[in-house]
């Protein structure tokens, strides 16, 4: 096996890097040859129940000390590349493969603020110049943040990979027939987000936005730190707190569109799923956002809360925008990835 992937990712909370990474290790899984990757992971992880590519426990630490000391040390004893999924990667080595999903702690300094968001903007920041200085590859998302990356940080762009995300996993899930009426909502008859506190995701837009249009239902799910710290929302905002799986699929297959004003990302998986179950797409006028949806999204100004003028894609620039991502498609330029590493190896 030439390659160990770090799995650390399944001991992690599901949020859209940890959904790349298990969705790309189980195309890998499809059609790589026997013998090129191995699976590391924390002792008493899950089982992730692959069928080619075997799983080794290793190590007696969890979390990110798994990473840096148990990790590296089984490289190092191994002789193998690892190949780091999740941003993050062992600091003291040099030739392992890194996903940089993007860099928003380097480029948006004033979204991490406080103590804990320091921690995390030094912390992130130390994994990205590293990459960039001593990984063997970079591997992103969108061709956005590839140019964002050798901005940064001085890489040649012929370093970084694009392999990009997928909407595929929505198709393994059910979607749950009671989630609209269970919040006394009627199908088309509300705009629908998920967001967070995160500073890129914007949340204050919505509020904002919701307010000049009294007559729409605005309903946004998230974290319960959405409700704490917004009390006095618009009348016409429901802010649902966390959803399953089952219910975002519901609410987006039944709302009017599905909005993502974001400041910034590096690819933006929800509006990818939303316009996979039929939905209405609003994203922010942006390079990436542009990159990811071309004709098939309303495009607002995240700066700018304005009344929403919804403007209806047609199915071909839809399907055009769907047919593009696959997680299919992310292990074929991922594979192509390792084959050019190899051939310019020899």
């Amino acid at each position: 096996m030439r390659y160990v992937i770090d799995g650390l990712f399944y001991t992690q909370p599901v949020t859209g890097i940890q959904r790349y990474a298990r969705e790309l290790v189980a195309e890998l899984d499809k059609v790589a040859p026997a013998g090129l990757f191995e699976i590391a992971v924390p002792k008493g992880t899950e089982n992730p129940r692959l069928d080619n590519i075997p799983t080794c426990e290793i190590g007696e630490c969890s979390g990110l000390l798994w990473e840096q000391l148990s990790f590296a040390h089984y490289l190092n004893v191994s002789g193998r590349t690892g190949i780091c999924l999740c941003n993050t990667l062992p600091l003291r080595r040099k030739g392992d493969i890194a996903v940089v999903h993007d860099v928003s702690y380097k480029v948006n300094p004033w979204f991490f603020k406080g103590p804990r968001g320091l921690m995390s903007r030094v912390w992130h920041c130390a994994n990205y110049r590293h990459a960039a200085r001593s990984a063997l590859r970079i591997v992103t998302v969108s061709s956005f943040s590839r140019g964002e990356i050798a901005r940064s940080y001085h890489v040649d762009q012929t370093k970084i990979a694009v392999c990009p995300n997928g909407w595929q996993h929505l198709q393994k899930c059910g979607s749950d027939s009671d989630a609209l009426s269970a919040r006394g909502l009627e199908t088309g008859e509300f705009f629908f987000s998920m967001s967070s506190l995160a500073p890129n995701k914007n949340v204050q837009w919505l509020l904002k936005v919701a307010e000049l249009m009294p007559d729409s239902v605005f309903v946004i799910a998230g974290g319960s730190q959405i409700s704490q710290k917004f009390s006095d929302v618009p009348k016409n905002v429901r802010l649902v707190g966390y959803v399953s799986d089952e219910e975002a699929k519901a609410l987006m297959e039944g709302c009017k569109a599905f909005v993502f004003p974001t400041f910034y990302e590096g690819f933006g998986i929800p509006p990818l799923e939303a316009l996979a179950c039929g939905a209405n797409v609003v994203v922010s006028d942006t390079p990436c956002m542009h990159e990811v949806f071309g004709e098939s999204a309303t495009y607002v100004d995240p700066n700018d809360p304005l009344p929403i003028d919804l403007v209806e894609s047609s199915s071909d620039a839809r399907d055009e925008t769907l047919e593009k991502y696959s997680w299919e498609t992310t292990a074929d330029s991922f594979m192509r990835m390792l084959m050019q590493i190899e051939t310019t190896s020899k």
